[in-house]
């Protein structure tokens, strides 16, 4: 997929987000192929059931997320926002709420201008500098999923061999460490959710691990 996006942050530290993207599902994401390269690098050993995987369909998504702060700390080495979430289109459709948690190691850069929303504010006109970041964060959400083409085929193309009936409510939560140095952006993040799947063999839900390496060019 490709998408394009527009991030608007206000003094009132609050921040919305809009998203468009644009793709596709099934094989031609090449999500076999990718599987395959990575589990030959790490000797995993091949995977079968890639001949159900659902039909090719466009991806169309609009996504929207509103963020809040919540508190006012002194000590600036913790604080809390909430977080809300909204996508609709041919592959996701559905709403999450839930917040997000900081504790600094030093005191915590500004929303306007920190690693764990994406914002850089550095300009003249803006006043603000980039500050060096390192944090513990814990971010609870619980979503309502009303479409889910990943799981139940896209309603562009309804000949999927195998499809699964959706679970709507799903908790998850993400736990992680995030710092800076210079203009590279580092961070660490464990994910558990619940399942999102009806009739699974595995009932206690879904855990990973998620590595991102950040650069700022200005």
């Amino acid at each position: 997929y490709a998408s394009i996006g527009i991030s608007r942050v206000f003094k009132s530290k609050k921040i919305i987000n809009t998203t468009l993207q644009i793709g596709v599902i099934g094989p031609n994401a090449h999500g076999k192929e990718l599987q395959d390269f990575i589990h030959n690098i790490y000797d995993f050993g091949n995977i079968n059931g890639w001949k159900y995987q659902i039909n090719n369909a466009l991806g169309l998504n609009f996504n929207s997320e509103y963020i809040k702060s919540i508190t006012k700390n002194n000590s600036k080495k913790i604080d809390l926002f909430w977080m809300n979430y909204g996508r609709i289109g041919t592959v996701y459709t559905d709403i999450s709420s839930g917040f997000l948690m900081r504790i600094g190691f030093k005191p915590l850069a500004s929303m306007l201008n920190s690693t764990a929303f994406g914002t850089n504010l550095n300009s003249s006109e803006t006043k603000f500098t980039r500050q060096v970041e390192s944090f513990l964060f814990i971010k609870p959400l619980v979503r309502y999923a009303i479409y889910d083409a990943t799981i139940q085929g896209s309603f562009l193309n309804n000949n999927n061999l195998v499809t699964k009936e959706l679970i709507p409510f799903v908790f998850s939560v993400s736990v992680g460490i995030k710092f800076t140095a210079k203009r590279f952006n580092f961070g660490y993040t464990f994910n558990y959710n619940t399942n999102k799947v009806k009739n699974l063999r595995i009932t206690n839900g879904n855990k990973y691990g998620s590595i991102s390496v950040d650069y700022l060019f200005r």
